[in-house]
């Protein structure tokens, strides 16, 4: 018998697992019924729990007391009010449901004891009696047989793996996190197949019967069935979803240790198929059961793992205090430490007088009162006073602490402009202001601030950096740039550090890009430092070379070309391993990039930036490694790629049911919702543009954060709270109806909706000084209250808002405006003012320009106004602005601002403009033809231009117009956008506008109308390529040329609908948990590869860190299209051996801001001052160079050339190898082995070309900057380029061409100390190799433009012939071509294939023609053919072409002395000279060193500029190629034979060819007996002829030769003194034999005898030396005047009168 209930133990119960679980359908409420209802039908494990039981178990055990059943004398009672609850709120129902879990769990475990006790009961007990009697007696009784019922065929419970014993399915209930539910069921549904629905089951239209009626009439059929879910169902899905999601929330703001914390919401979907509804639910009515069970088996399992795992402790260290913060608890103890002191004494006075005993004060009188009332009230002024000097000093300590923050990370950024430096420079300054905090924390000290530090104790710092060892390369590199020429300043364009940051230098005077390239050097690339390769090769060097020269002889082309081609191949068999799907062809890579260290490991950042997919191989026979950066486009044109860091945190069990494998060893002890999860999942998609669209998820424990971008070519743009664009120049965002351009000097262009453009800096700092910028008056104190931003309105006036608050508004006309201390001025152009307060009126000087007629204004405000009779007005303001009034055009400009030209039609304005639905081409010539209200606005800067204006458009299928601003955007390489404020935003890039005009009208690019009927088009009608962004719906889709849909929103929706998939275009499905790596949808794993991919970037990495990068004409289409039309660039094309080419950029680097305003100002008019240009300079000119080597296509044709050499070798060793192992292996001595090898080397290098070993660096240090791009190149230094060129081609052609023979001549020449008694030891040695050497053919001829290639075999003659032709005199100066030799029997004429069309031949031969023509007419116009166009016979001299070259040194103690302080001569043709923009004179001789590292302090001045600028004058010396100097002819000094005991005199010429008058100083020879000196002394004046005299007196004979110097400014000219002095009998003898022969003296005719000239003197007589008659001079002819003295008296008289 059973014991009785009261009897039972309820620690021998048995054990009971159970499970709660909360299920939440978020499907359509029909669909989600019917499945709760499958639901209740439990399962022998199974027990539901319904709301209302929950309910009743709340009344029974009073926990809910209804309100409506208790009495008035239970309510009046407040202690039993207090006790019930009379309101059901989520606790009472919280705490009922843990009670009645409990309570089932009760009943469940006794019932289950019972039953087992009554079992053990029944088996124990004996069989009874009775049974036999019955036995008996139904022997003798008829028995009544029933009839026999068959029991149901109950089918059997599917059996499911779990570990509880009783499930409790909780429904409807609970809507708050409950502590007993371990589990959440979130089931969502997916409809995979709508089915057939009928139109009254679906929503429709608002009056959908009439259309329907109107279409049955008119035989149209009806519009089709929107399927969509019903309101009902929607509103029942959105709040099951509110349901989870308050859950979610609940659990995150939960403690780590509330049992909350291990509830599990796991996601289901439920693939609704409607044409099979019944069986769909069924399904996942069993799916439901089996999760529940395994996420009881996941439950015991993640019990058993996190037994063993202990967490560890996380070190808490407290960080210092600051000394700021120390020094203020310092200053409030001692406050409060005086305070308490001060109450104390109060104290202990007061207890002093209430004491027992205390004898009581005598009244005091009125005196006494008031002199305690005055010593309490100075006793409170003194605690005030003491209580501000407190306050005061905390608050010194709190001003010096947030000065403190970032000032040495400011300090280190003070010299260099932002748009310089890099994000490394950036987080390495911050990083340097952390370090320099923290050691100041540290040491508790307070740090001495920077700016308060006295100058000289900087300017000493400065002093003592240059004194140290480590600013030696400063120095140097200072020395460098003052010697460098500006030819020499070339920077790797693919060097985007070295563009950005040249010269710029830190305030330690550290060049940026040299800290730049340090930081990168941190940075780990594939192939860098044998990244990725084996630290040793596998191969060494000589087996690579040994190896490559046994491979060569089998070769038929060049082995550079075959090393290319090879590596071809090696590339697509690596793509091949990775993606056997494509077929992969890399013969059109033609074009070949060599990269050193730093160009390379930017081009690695630039390709890895957006996560592509990478292999690599690594080349043991060139100890190399390939790279291949790529996208993989799968079918479906979608891809997903999930990365999980690993976890470091203890999971809860939701975590690691989705996680399942945690390979860390240890966890710290942090919550697992700040750092648990840590994931990165991103969805890519492959239009067939060739664009990225990428949807990136981050997760970090419970915190996602989204982003989603656009790739597309050089353009990145997204939508993330708002949109926005990264254009190569500018960035693009467009948020609440704004468009904003912002560049990267930190100017931002914003265009509002009235048609303003507001353009503001954000770093706020001190303008700098523009190169044009106009300072009428040399005011110092220009502009020296900051402007904040600056507002161009539509009608062209503009509004400036100062830091201070005040403003100021100039106007077209010369009017100005402004606003400050609460009060408005306004200026009119003639300096009338006008203000409440009445003001005097403003100097005005008026007058007009003889010269041009222009009516000028000049105002005592700085403000120019000119009218010009051609009927435009120019206005100056006083902070630059320039405004220009011309027509109907306002023209607005400022050198630090964006220009701004305002157009207005008057009469577009009164016709309002409307546009048409099809009107898509209107607006294209002229764009005020869609203008509304015709007001066109232009923003020009940097070479962006925008276009803004007032549309008014039609509304389609009715009549209704809206109005819209439009903003269209041109970029510089071409891009452009549409921005419409409110609705859209279209971008095409530059490569799809080509593209778009490729196919569509072909016209030139910027006359092209294809992208601009993309622009206004409708957005279903646009291309693909062509992306919309909606504003409203905040989403971005594309549609491609598959008629595939992308689209990404910004609450993180992707949708992706494929041509190929079903006709509802639904996404497939993605779990929500997928696999680390890559992962393809199921659904799309059947569909086509697509064709179109990404063309992969392959790179090559060679062992000493430098590389190529292989391209195809795609790839480098842009950049090519860029070029040809930058002006500013020069494209060298040079033919170089075996059909290569070598393609070099050389770009000048140069503003590009365009300037409208473009008036001459008079000068002539005294009011007038002159314009003072301050320039920054700039010491070099600089260029950028990026070079190609663009080599044949690697075709079928060459494809099997290449297959049938290497089956050649390979046959050569098997063959080889056959051989070995059939007569054994010969051993070789060791001198064998090394002659062996030195033949495969030198094989190995005959065969090879020059450029083919040849570096970038090496390239980039032979190049030289076309003439063209400094100044104009002379007709002849462009006749010796095409020389040298030609040249260059004839030898390195007669290089290829001898190659075989060089071999062969190898082989024979150590052929005799290669023979040994045996096998041959070299294939060339072989009977089959000799013979393969003698009939070889030559190599097969590269297809080629055709030419002739002529094989010298007299070079001296041609060098010859160079020579002559660049030793022609200065005055000759040729314009033809220097002709090449003719070569008869010398020369070998190869006439090579050509593989133009004939119509490329024919262009070419006119091409020739017409270069002919122009040579012969050049040749025509030549001084040396006269007027009928024959050669001169009698050529004269003309003596404007005298040129003279004396021996010459530069002046270097004038030019390092004087030079500084020279006069600058500042006339219209000296304006191109250098040394105008030097500093003042003043300045120079007044400041030192000292002074000049002062100023640095400003942050506006560079030491090294100032530097430069103070040596300005030495460098224009130096570097100017206007510089003329002297004339000196003759420049030797030739006596000839000279009778001794004589004087001579010699003179030479010496002509001022300089612009300015200089002086000369003559330097005496070393020959005492030899003077020089000049008989007129002073300044020669410019084009003047100075003579010098060179005297020597002849005491003794014989040979002699001496120099004298002539010291200009510029230059010393060394002249030689040359003569034999003869005895007087020799001397006579040869002067009379000269006479005899050719009746001219001996003596030379430029000689002078000095002593037969005074004794012709002395013949005349001594009437002569009086001082009252004029000094006749014989040696010219006098023509007298006989009325000469009449004249005089004629003269005297006029004077008198």
């Amino acid at each position: 018998m059973p014991p009785k209930k009261e009897e039972i133990d309820l620690n021998a119960l048995p054990p009971l697992k159970h499970l709660c679980v909360n299920i939440r359908i978020e499907a359509a409420k029909s669909r989600a019924t019917k499945l709760l209802n499958m639901l209740k039908t439990c399962k022998s494990f199974q027990k539901n729990i319904q709301r209302d039981e929950i309910l009743a178990f709340c009344k029974e055990k009073q926990l809910y007391v209804d309100p409506t059943t208790l009495t008035d004398k239970q309510k009046k009672d407040p202690k039993f009010m207090a006790e019930i609850a009379t309101e059901l709120t989520s606790e009472v129902m919280n705490k009922a449901f843990q009670l009645f879990i409990q309570d089932q769990v009760l009943a469940v475990r006794k019932a289950k004891y019972l039953a087992a006790q009554a079992q053990a009961a029944e088996k124990a007990a004996p069989p009874k009696k009775d049974d036999k009697k019955d036995t008996k007696k139904g022997a003798k009784e008829a028995v009544t047989v029933a009839p026999i019922v068959e029991p149901e065929k109950v089918t059997p419970e599917k059996e499911y793996p779990k570990n509880f014993d009783l499930v409790f399915i909780v429904q409807g209930f609970p809507q708050v996190p409950q502590e007993q539910i371990e589990l959440i069921i979130h089931v969502k549904e997916r409809v995979i197949n709508w089915g057939v629905v009928e139109i009254n089951q679906t929503e429709q239209p608002e009056e959908f019967q009439d259309d329907f009626e109107k279409r049955m009439e008119d035989f149209v059929p009806p519009p089709t069935i929107k399927r969509q879910y019903s309101e009902e169902s929607l509103n029942y899905a959105a709040s099951e979803r509110s349901v989870i999601d308050d859950i979610k929330q609940a659990r995150a703001s939960s403690q780590p240790s509330d049992p909350l914390r291990q509830l599990t919401i796991k996601e289901l979907i439920l693939d609704m198929d409607l044409d099979a509804e019944e069986e769909t639910i069924k399904q996942f009515y069993e799916t439901i059961f089996e999760e529940i069970c395994q996420f009881s088996i996941d439950q015991q399992q993640y019990a058993e793992w996190i037994t063993n795992k202990k967490p560890i402790p996380l070190i808490n260290k407290e960080a210092p205090k600051d000394p700021f913060d120390l020094e203020i608890e310092r200053i409030q103890h001692e406050a409060q430490l005086v305070e308490e002191q001060q109450k104390a004494a109060e104290e202990a006075v007061l207890a002093e007088k209430n004491k027992k005993g205390a004898k009581k004060e005598a009244k005091k009188n009125e005196a006494e009162l008031e002199a305690e009332r005055q010593a309490e009230a100075e006793k409170h002024r003194l605690n005030e006073l003491r209580k501000q000097q407190i306050q005061d000093a905390i608050d010194q300590q709190l001003k010096m602490k947030t000065k403190l923050h970032l000032q040495y990370y400011k300090r280190q950024l003070s010299d260099v402009q932002l748009q310089k430096i890099g994000p490394g420079i950036l987080l390495e300054c911050l990083l340097d202001q952390l370090q320099a905090e923290s050691t100041y924390l540290s040491n508790s000290q307070i740090p001495p601030s920077l700016e308060d530090q006295d100058d000289s104790d900087q300017v000493n710092k400065i002093l003592a950096n240059l004194r140290g060892q480590g600013n030696e390369s400063i120095k140097n590199r200072k020395q460098d740039q003052v010697t460098e020429s500006p030819k020499q300043l070339i920077l790797d364009e693919c060097d985007w550090i070295e563009m950005r940051a040249y010269f710029a230098q830190l305030h330690d005077q550290q060049l940026v890009v040299d800290r730049e390239h340090k930081i990168f050097d941190n940075l780990c690339y594939p192939g860098i430092d044998r990244q990725g390769m084996p630290e040793i090769p596998e191969k060494s060097e000589k087996m690579r070379k040994a190896i490559k020269a046994k491979l060569h002889p089998f070769v038929n082309v060049d082995v550079n070309e075959f090393e290319r081609r090879q590596l071809l191949l090696q590339f697509e068999d690596l793509l091949k391993e990775n993606e056997p799907e494509k077929e992969w062809h890399f013969g059109d890579r033609i074009y070949m990039e060599r990269h050193n260290r730093n160009t390379l490991r930017q081009k690695f950042y630039e390709a890895l930036l957006h996560d592509p997919q990478v292999i690599m191989k690594y080349l043991p026979d060139d100890d190399a490694l390939m790279i291949c950066c790529y996208y993989k486009n799968p079918p479906g044109r979608t891809l997903r790629k999930k990365w999980s860091a690993e976890w470091r945190v203890l999971p809860n069990l939701e975590y690691f049911i989705q996680v399942r494998n945690f390979n860390s060893d240890y966890f710290y002890d942090i919550d697992y919702q700040k750092i648990g999860a840590i994931t990165e999942r991103c969805k890519i998609m492959y239009p067939t543009d060739n664009s990225l669209i990428l949807a990136t998820k981050f997760t970090v424990g419970e915190k996602e954060r989204l982003r989603y971008r656009v790739i597309k070519e050089n353009v990145i743009f997204g939508i993330q709270c708002g949109f926005y664009a990264q254009f190569k120049e500018p960035r693009m965002s467009v948020q609440d109806q704004i468009m904003n351009l912002t560049f990267k000097n930190g100017l931002c262009l914003r265009f509002t909706q009235l048609g303003e453009v507001v353009q503001q800096y954000h770093h706020q700092k001190v303008q700098e000084q523009s190169q044009h910028q106009f300072n009428l008056y040399d005011n110092t104190d220009m502009n020296s209250e900051q402007e904040v931003r600056r507002v161009i309105t539509g009608q062209g006036s503009v509004i400036i808002y100062k830091k201070d608050g005040s403003i100021i508004i100039l106007y077209s006309n010369g009017n100005v405006s402004q606003y400050k201390n609460n009060m408005w001025i306004t200026t009119n152009n003639k300096g009338y003012r006008q203000s409440p307060k009445g003001v005097e009126k403003i100097p005005c000087a008026i007058r007009t320009d003889p010269e041009s007629g222009s009516k000028v204004y000049i105002r005592d405000d700085q403000t120019l106004i000119i009218y010009y009779k051609e009927g435009y007005q120019y206005t100056q303001h006083q902070d630059g602005t320039i405004m220009l009034l011309k027509g109907d055009k306002i023209i607005v400009e400022h050198p630090n601002f964006a220009s701004v030209v305002v157009t207005i039609d008057k009469a577009k304005q009164r016709s309002g403009t409307i546009i048409k639905k099809n009107n898509i081409t209107v607006g294209f010539d002229n764009i005020l033809d869609r203008s509304n209200d015709g007001r066109i606005v232009e923003t020009f800067y940097q070479g962006c231009k925008v276009i803004s204006y007032l549309e008014k458009q039609e509304i389609p299928d009715s009549k209704q117009y809206k109005t819209n601003r439009i903003h269209l955007l041109y970029t510089q390489d071409g891009c452009v956008s549409k921005c419409v404020a409110d609705e859209e935003v279209v971008i095409i890039t530059a490569e799809e506008r080509v593209r778009l005009n490729n196919q569509g009208e072909r016209r030139q690019f910027g006359q092209d109308i294809d992208y601009w009927i993309q622009l206004y088009s409708p957005s279903e009608d646009r291309k693909s390529g062509v992306y919309t962004i909606d504003l409203e719906r905040k989403c971005i889709f594309t549609k491609d040329d598959e008629s595939n849909y992308f689209e990404i929103d910004e609450d993180g929706h992707v949708v992706t609908k494929l041509s190929t998939t079903s006709p509802q275009n639904q996404e497939p499905y993605t779990p929500d948990q997928i696999p680390d790596g890559i992962f393809v949808d199921e659904d799309n794993k059947v569909l086509p590869t697509p064709k179109q991919w990404i063309p992969p970037r392959l790179f090559l990495v060679r062992n000493d860190n430098t590389g190529i990068e292989l391209y195809n004409q795609y790839q480098l289409q842009d950049y090519f299209r860029l070029k040809s039309e930058n002006a500013f660039c020069t494209k060298i094309n040079e033919e170089l051996p075996n059909n290569v080419k070598s393609i070099s950029f050389i770009t000048e680097l140069k503003q590009q801001n365009k300037k409208f305003i473009d008036v001459k100002i008079p000068q002539t008019l005294d009011i007038v001052p002159k314009i003072i240009q301050k320039t920054t300079i700039i010491a070099h000119r600089v260029f950028t160079y990026r070079n190609f080597l663009e080599y044949p296509p690697f075709e079928k044709e060459e494809r099997i050339h290449h297959e049938l050499s290497l089956q050649k070798f390979e046959t050569w060793q098997k063959n080889l190898l056959k051989t070995q192992n059939e007569f054994g292996i010969l051993q070789k001595t060791e001198e064998e082995k090394e002659i062996e090898f030195t033949i495969q080397m030198k094989i190995l290098e005959s065969r090879r070309t020059d450029y083919s070993t040849e570096s970038y660096d090496q390239a980039k240090s032979k190049i030289q900057i076309p003439e063209q791009q400094i100044t104009s190149v002379e007709p002849l230094e462009q006749t010796l380029l095409k020389s040298a060129r030609v040249q260059q081609t004839v030898q390195q052609a007669f290089v290829d061409l001898s190659r075989k023979a060089q071999t062969i001549q190898i082989q024979k020449q150590f052929k005799p100390f290669t023979e040994v008694k045996g096998f041959a030891t070299h294939y060339f040695e072989t009977n089959e190799g000799i013979e393969y050497l003698k009939f070889a053919p030559e190599n097969p001829p590269i297809k080629k433009q055709r030419q002739k290639v002529v094989q010298i075999n007299d070079e001296p003659q041609q060098l010859q012939q160079i020579e002559q032709f660049e030793n022609q005199p200065e005055g000759v100066v040729p314009l033809e071509q220097l002709p090449l030799p003719q070569y008869n029997n010398i020369t070998k004429v190869i006439i090579k294939p050509s593989v133009f069309t004939q119509a490329e031949i024919d262009e070419e031969i006119r091409q020739k023609k017409l270069n002919d023509e122009s040579i012969k007419y050049r040749m025509s116009k030549r001084k040396d053919i006269d007027v009928y166009g024959k050669e001169r016979k009698d050529k004269k001299l003309v003596p404007c072409l005298l040129k003279t070259n004396p021996k010459l040194e530069l002046n270097q103690k004038y030019i390092l002395t004087d030079a500084t302080t020279d006069n600058r001569v500042k006339i219209s043709s000296m304006a191109t000279r250098v040394y105008q923009q030097a500093v003042p004179v003043n300045q120079i001789r007044n400041e030192g060193m000292h002074q000049t590292i002062i100023r640095t302090l400003d942050k506006k001045n560079n030491l090294d500029e100032l530097m430069d600028k103070k040596n300005l004058m030495v460098t224009g010396d130096i570097n100017d190629r206007l510089k003329k100097d002297l004339l000196i002819y003759p420049i030797t000094v030739q006596f000839g034979e000279l009778r001794q005991n004589g004087k001579y005199e010699y003179k030479i010429n010496v002509k001022n060819e300089d612009i300015m008058a200089q002086r000369i100083v003559l330097k005496q020879p070393t020959n005492s007996n030899i003077k020089v000196l000049m008989k007129q002394m002073g300044s020669i004046s410019l084009g003047l002829v100075r003579e010098v005299f060179i005297q020597i007196t002849t005491d003794k004979s014989g040979q002699f030769s001496d120099e004298f110097q002539i010291l200009s400014k510029h230059s010393i000219y060394t002249i030689p003194i040359n003569g034999n002095v003869l005895e007087q009998a020799i001397y006579d003898k040869l002067n009379t034999e000269q006479i005899k022969l050719s009746s001219k003296p001996l003596l030379k005719k430029n000689v002078k005898d000095l002593f037969q000239s005074i004794k012709q003197q002395n013949i005349i007589g001594d009437s002569q030396d009086s001082d009252l008659l004029p000094k006749i001079n014989y040696d010219k002819n006098y023509k007298i005047d006989p009325f000469q003295n009449l004249k005089k008296e004629d003269l005297s008289d006029d004077d008198e009168n």
